[in-house]
């Protein structure tokens, strides 16, 4: 389950610009609080929901590193 939304959220987010789709999806999950982090370009993003992945916040840009592939 957790997987199939995983790949829902990654897939519905789309590309975070016109040449940085989203990639590396990590998630991780708490009771109903499902918290996930994914490249897209340089930046680092984070969402989260507090309905067990029902809805999720709006992506938050928290870092930048090297291009992801």
């Amino acid at each position: 389950m957790i997987t199939f939304l995983l790949i829902t959220l990654v897939a519905s987010l789309g590309p975070m610009g016109p040449d940085a789709p989203a990639h590396e999806p990590q998630m991780v999950t708490r009771g109903p609080v499902v918290m996930m982090t994914f490249g897209a370009g340089k930046r680092i993003y984070f969402s989260t929901s507090s309905n067990g992945g029902e809805t999720f916040s709006d992506p938050v840009s928290v870092g930048e590193g090297a291009i992801l592939p």
